[in-house]
């Protein structure tokens, strides 16, 4: 049987929220092939070596990988080029898998149209700022030409058809992500997969808890990362030949609203905007 999904972690510096993550997937049910990828991406202390010895003790395939470029999109890539699922299964080093997430996702993936499932992202500790989670209980469905907004797909939980990756919709953008000159290669990605003609679903029996561990003043630190972003996002959407009227109208109506709603995240969306054009323009 080929395999189905492969599971696929990037991390630095965090063995011991990595080595919770690796021991939830290690109680999850699912009954088809699957394999767990793990990115060490740059990590100073013993990272690799610890999630070897406890991926070995697993009874699911296990790589761990080293990727020097730093970035999640970097990260990404390197466990694409080596992935054998038929489905790539994103979470990140501060998440626990919900045991029957798997199954769940494999459900999802039979209607053949869907290039792309985000999941349902818990908080795991309730002392955590509220951020990085999305608890929707109902499911969203994305075609083209919807504009994607932030939140509905995070790299925390979310799952692509590797075939069109490898394809024309092509790999992350390493100048996004983590690690990298603007945050959202995983909304930036599944954008991609909307206007090269392929659906996506927000589905909520697809779960993680995330255990991000950030306070208020944590996350503070981290708007102008995540908003300028955003910005880079909608300018690289509008700069593609494949991005049409309809996704253009929504994109100003959703920096209208934005405007509206909140002066400062609009200012620093469409800073992210300038800036993006300026990294482009300085390649």
């Amino acid at each position: 049987m080929a395999m189905r999904l492969s599971v696929i972690i990037c991390t630095k510096n965090r063995r011991d929220s990595l080595l919770a993550a690796i021991a939830s997937l290690g109680e999850c049910r699912f009954r088809k092939p699957w394999e767990i990828i793990v990115v060490d991406n740059g990590s100073s202390d013993d990272t690799s070596d610890a999630a070897r010895r406890a991926l070995s003790k697993l009874p699911i395939p296990s790589r761990v990988i080293y990727e020097e470029k730093r970035g999640n999109g970097h990260g990404r890539n390197a466990a694409v080029a080596i992935a054998a699922g038929e489905i790539a299964f994103f979470t990140d080093d501060d998440c626990l898998v919900d045991v029957n997430a798997l199954e769940a996702l494999d459900r999802e993936f039979e209607d053949q149209q869907l290039g792309f499932v985000a999941g349902r992202i818990d908080l795991f500790n309730p002392l955590d700022y509220l951020c990085c989670y999305f608890y929707r209980s109902t499911p969203l469905y994305f075609r083209k030409p919807w504009f994607l907004q932030p939140g509905f797909v995070q790299g925390s939980n979310m799952a692509f058809r590797l075939h069109p990756i490898r394809g024309g919709v092509g790999l992350f953008d390493p100048i996004f992500g983590a690690g990298a000159r603007f945050a959202g290669e995983d909304l930036e990605l599944a954008m991609r997969f909307l206007l090269s003609g392929w659906n996506g679903k927000y589905s909520p029996e697809v779960r993680v808890r995330h255990n991000h561990g950030r306070s208020a003043e944590d996350y503070r630190k981290l708007e102008h990362f995540y908003d300028e972003g955003v910005g880079a996002y909608i300018e690289k959407t509008l700069s593609s030949a494949k991005c049409g009227v309809a996704t253009r109208a929504s994109i100003a109506l959703f920096m209208m609203r934005l405007a509206i709603r909140s002066k400062p995240t609009f200012q620093r969306v469409s800073a992210g905007r300038t800036s993006y054009l300026e990294a482009i323009a300085q390649q």
